[in-house]
């Protein structure tokens, strides 16, 4: 990825974590934690933060060698809009992405390091609580 799609994603994330909105789905990083801990397929999970606002998220590494960084905004339009963001700046670098490697669950950001197997879908993001 080129510097200035770097940049442009950089930016993207401090924009939407700042925004506010009003929320459909409100998962918390606590409760999906919890279940996350339970699934065999999941060898870690990192918490983390995003862009310069300290967005909360976990990095989770599964057994399959694929990763998946969950953000957790404020609301499920911050994340739709960050979702869509992302893709559109990746599509304009020519990098691969499709909508169910980058994408929103209510008011979290799923970005997937690879197209995701229905049972890696399963084990994250069925664990959102």
């Amino acid at each position: 990825m080129t510097r200035s799609a770097a940049a442009v994603l950089t930016v993207s994330l401090v924009v939407a974590s700042s925004a506010w909105g009003g929320t459909s789905t409100h998962f918390t990083l606590t409760a999906t934690k919890r279940c996350l801990s339970t699934q065999p397929m999941i060898t870690g999970v990192a918490p983390t933060t995003l862009g310069e606002s300290g967005t909360p998220a976990v990095d989770i590494t599964l057994r399959t060698g694929n990763t998946v960084l969950l953000g957790y905004y404020s609301s499920s339009s911050v994340a739709a809009t960050l979702a869509r963001q992302i893709r559109a700046v990746a599509k304009a670098n020519h990098y691969p992405t499709t909508t169910s490697m980058v994408h929103a669950d209510g008011n979290i950001y799923v970005a997937w390091r690879k197209e995701p197997a229905t049972a890696e879908v399963h084990a994250v993001e069925g664990c959102l609580r």
